[in-house]
């Protein structure tokens, strides 16, 4: 094999090491983004635990305040009083219901984007292997080219 064969295997190695880079700058690309992809999970798994965490405060609030009013003595107040009362109180009690309603609405929210989100993350790790495996392959393709 002269030189002819030679420029051939180095051009076909060029070619290879060619696409290495370029699978290399996905690569980076792709890290980049799965990067910030997590940066968000981490970010909304932090929020959801707050949520979460107010929910159940308000949750024992509204009950505690509920509890407290209905318990004022019905000496105090009498007849269309104590309805009035009553009724504000009742108000108050739907009025926390639908705010705590809401917000585990939010969660169920969340829990949504963090299932898409975590899905896109995975996606972008398993393309992260396989650019990995393909820039290992390509190299090594190159180097046999360039060692014959």
């Amino acid at each position: 094999m002269g030189d002819a064969a030679k420029e051939a295997r180095i051009k076909q190695a060029e070619a290879l090491e060619s696409r290495a880079k370029q699978n290399q700058l996905k690569l980076n690309e792709v890290n980049a983004n799965k990067k910030i992809l997590d940066e968000k999970i981490e970010r909304l798994e932090k929020g959801k635990s707050e949520l979460t965490t107010a929910v159940s405060s308000l949750t024992s609030f509204s009950s505690s305040v509920t509890s407290e009013l209905k318990s004022i003595d019905s000496g105090s107040f009498q007849g269309t009083r104590r309805d009035k009362y009553d009724s504000k109180v009742s108000d108050v009690g739907t009025k926390l219901t639908e705010l705590a309603d809401k917000h585990k609405e939010n969660q169920e929210t969340i829990d949504k984007k963090l299932t898409e989100l975590k899905e896109n993350s995975q996606r972008l790790g398993m393309s992260i292997g396989s650019l990995s495996s393909n820039i290992a392959n390509l190299t090594a393709q190159a180097q046999s080219l360039r060692a014959q």
